[in-house]
């Protein structure tokens, strides 16, 4: 039976047609050249309430709730004691940008964020009213609340705590901190007020060879003695309403409480997982802010620390983001009819042929992936250690090092599982250092080609187990890293583009090379169409196909992205029905290329989307 075309449908297929023939395209020729502009695939505007990416900061309100700011999906939100989402603090016609912090006042339920690089700080109602934004900063990080409702900013690029009225007001001068301007750290530093009023400011070290900062000033801004000498890490520092004081310590799973500041003395509680953020309530209450692993998404554990003893009462972790939902969709490959995506929420996902969400799994800091015929992704990966890292996370690079990672995967379903693993550390001055830049599929010599630009060599390893197969030197280039993209042809020839020359080198199975080739000017990635015609995509935005000898025979242009970013696309590939497939971190966007249909001599791009679309002649 003929599907019927509808009046929406009719409409829907015009606006596909025109766009996809308003493309500029040069050079196509009759059976040949690039596909047209056909669609593009975007997730939804954001992820429903719940998810959290990149918890950084944590505060407890008066009525037992949690605020947690998600730097990553630049959002704040609250979280009833057991889990449950209440709500989320929004600014009115504008998103927040890079929120850092948060502080609550329990007595007027007020609501502090600050925003880094819009360089403001916000109030709101406990309930989520906006209230009013202070604009007088430059790079507003921590928050604490203080006695009389004041407000206590640490500006990082002032150097400095500022004192804020609940209203806004400047209430002391400028306290000069000296924390370096090249700090590391990812997440706000400790800030807290203690029942004397005393202003405590706690500063992570970077790396294990510079020293903490812990700083304490009076009302009046001067610095109380004594000064004490730290030989923990203070991460994050908060005191109960007994006016007992909690800290965690950067360097390890420790919650550290009765610290003596002349002796420099305390008390050191193991904890479960290495936590980010920490706030307290009642005389003994401690809230824990965890991170996400490479196995686990991040959560809160609420404890009670009697003495010398801290018991866990609740835990809970927060809900996964749905598979589909993207931000910065990076690299991509086909397995056989899905496409592999990475993205800058640190998943692996599997996506349907219409851009549809399909399975994930957390993979922190991929560079690169690729796909199987049979619907396996594999996935580089490449990470050090940072400010952000649970110690206790068996997949942390240790310190001085970093952790290289090959692994493949499997969906079965709506489930992802891993086959294998194989990973390694090396120094970080270790003389070449790895960088695992791009991924390849030999499926005919069963075999995954993995280019490490900066040591200039393609490594080989076993499709089945992961096992080492050699490796082969590249020839020498001009600059420190200047191989891009690899990719095997249907042929078994190995292509690496060179994106400083520009150009491209064609190499036999063995790594051997057969020829050279010149490429455009820009040109960063690299795929090969079922013809055996090299696709690059450029730095402006541009895909050109290039012959056997190198000359050019089509050029498209991507679409401008939405909002205007000027910044370059990420990475393409060829999926099974011959659609070239670009990202655009930019735009949050996936763009699809043809094919083109043809039936009875009329052509129709093929119109995706997630929805089933009705096609005009199908059979």
């Amino acid at each position: 039976m003929r599907p019927v075309l509808t009046r929406p449908r009719l409409a829907t297929i015009l606006l596909v047609f025109a766009a996809a023939a308003a493309a500029p395209i040069t050079g196509l020729a009759e059976g040949g050249g690039l596909p047209p502009w056909q669609t593009v695939w975007r997730a939804a505007a954001e992820p429903a309430l719940g998810a959290v990416v990149a918890p950084v900061d944590l505060a407890l309100a008066p009525d037992g709730s949690l605020v947690v700011v998600d730097r990553e999906l630049r959002r704040v939100q609250r979280f009833a004691a057991d889990g449950r989402v209440l709500g989320a603090y929004r600014l009115p016609g504008r998103p927040f940008l890079t929120p850092l912090a948060v502080a609550v006042d329990p007595v007027r339920e007020r609501v502090y964020v600050s925003d880094s690089e819009r360089a403001t700080v916000a109030s709101f109602t406990l309930a989520g009213d906006f209230l009013t934004e202070w604009a007088d900063f430059q790079q507003p990080e921590a928050l604490a609340w203080g006695e009389g409702g004041r407000v206590h900013v640490y500006d990082r690029r002032r150097s400095g705590l500022l004192t804020r009225s609940p209203e806004g007001e400047q209430a002391l001068d400028n306290i000069p901190v000296q924390v370096p301007q090249s700090f590391a750290s990812e997440l706000p530093n400790g800030l807290a007020v203690d029942a004397q009023g005393q202003i405590w400011f706690a500063a992570e070290a970077p790396v294990v060879t510079l020293p903490p900062i812990l700083y304490v000033f009076d009302r009046q801004g001067d610095i109380a003695p004594p000064r004490t000498r730290l030989d923990f890490n203070p991460r994050d520092l908060a005191f109960d309403r007994a006016g007992r004081g909690f800290m965690l310590d950067g360097l390890g799973a420790r919650l550290v409480t009765d610290f003596d500041r002349r002796s420099g003395s305390y008390l050191a509680l193991p904890i479960q997982r290495g936590a980010r953020a920490l706030a307290a309530g009642s005389a003994g209450e401690v809230w824990l802010l965890d991170g996400p692993s490479s196995e686990h998404e991040g959560g809160i554990s609420g404890l009670t620390v009697t003495g010398q003893r801290a018991t866990e009462q609740v835990s809970w972790r927060f809900p996964s983001l749905a598979a589909g939902w993207y931000q910065q969709p990076t690299y991509l490959a086909a397995a056989g009819s899905d496409i592999c995506l990475a993205d800058g929420t640190h998943r692996l996902q599997w996506l349907d042929a219409a851009g549809g969400g399909l399975a994930q799994a957390r993979r922190p800091f991929a560079a690169a992936v690729a796909g199987l015929p049979d619907g396996d992704c594999f996935v580089a990966r490449a990470r050090q250690s940072n400010s952000l890292d649970d110690a206790q996370d068996p997949d942390v690079a240790p310190v001085g090092t970093q952790r290289l990672t090959l692994e493949r995967h499997r969906r079965r379903g709506a489930v992802a599982e891993r086959v294998w693993t194989r990973d390694w550390t090396e120094p970080l001055t270790a003389s070449p250092p790895s960088s695992l830049t791009a991924l390849a599929v030999d499926a005919a010599g069963g075999r995954l080609v993995l280019l490490d630009a900066s040591a200039r060599r393609l490594r080989f390893f076993d499709l089945a187990g992961g096992e080492p197969r050699g490796e082969r030197l590249l020839p020498p280039a001009v600059g420190f890293a200047p191989w891009n993209d690899v990719e095997v042809d249907g042929r078994g020839r190995i292509w690496v583009l060179d994106f400083v020359r520009p150009g491209l080198l064609v190499l036999d199975a063995e790594g051997a090379l057969l020829r050279e080739l010149p490429a455009p000017a820009g040109a960063f990635r690299l795929a090969v169409l079922p013809s055996g015609d090299p696709v690059v995509l450029t730095a402006r935005r541009e895909l050109v196909q290039l012959d056997a000898e190198g000359r050019e025979t089509a050029r498209t242009v991507l679409p401008a992205p939405a909002a205007g970013d000027s910044r370059p696309p990420g990475d393409l590939t060829v999926d099974g029905a011959g659609r070239l497939l670009v990202t655009d971190p930019a735009d949050a966007a996936i763009h699809v290329f043809g094919p083109l249909r043809r039936p009875g001599g009329l052509w129709l791009p093929w119109l995706g989307g997630g929805a089933d679309v009705d096609r005009v002649g199908a059979p």
